[in-house]
């Protein structure tokens, strides 16, 4: 049976919009790969994390009440080390945070395989470009306070 006209106008549709975000998918890959080169050339030696996507619920005991924390299901884009090797990626988070209780430590409950960023869908490449420029500052910012600490460690025990 073939299509009709309406079925085969909306597939010649979709097919452009595809060749579209396949060439902004790219752009975005691009980007990222600048951004791993000059990192994997830095060589910053810390961590930085920031918030991609999250949804929150609160976080109901066995009777159905509330607890007063907060369930997140948390997308990160950070620079980390996994298996051995710095990069970017893409880590998945459920996190339970206590919004009301400052002494309370936040408590990972489960988190995906990291992949990296390059490897990820070209949707979630193109929703993290946004971030790098943040998390290159971040990782500055942390490097800078650890050679900072560093110095004053190493200063005290001349």
């Amino acid at each position: 049976m073939p299509l009709d006209k309406k079925t085969q106008d909306t597939i010649e549709k979709m097919r452009e919009n595809v060749n579209a975000l396949n060439a902004e998918a790219e752009r975005a890959f691009a980007y990222i790969r600048e951004v791993e080169a000059a990192l994997d050339d830095a060589q910053p030696g810390v961590e930085a994390w920031r918030v991609l996507s999250s949804s929150d619920q609160q976080e109901l005991d066995g009777d159905g009440d509330e607890t007063g924390a907060t369930i997140s299901e948390l997308e990160y884009v950070c620079y980390t080390k996994r298996n051995g090797r710095w990069g970017l990626y893409v880590v998945e988070r459920r996190e339970r945070v206590w919004p009301n209780d400052a002494y309370a430590d936040d408590e990972v409950l489960a988190e995906t395989d990291a992949r990296l960023l390059r490897d990820a869908d070209r949707t979630t490449k193109v929703r993290a470009v946004p971030l790098l420029p943040m998390l290159v500052s971040d990782l500055a910012e942390l490097v800078a306070k650890a050679t900072k600490d560093a110095k004053k460690v190493l200063d005290r025990n001349e």
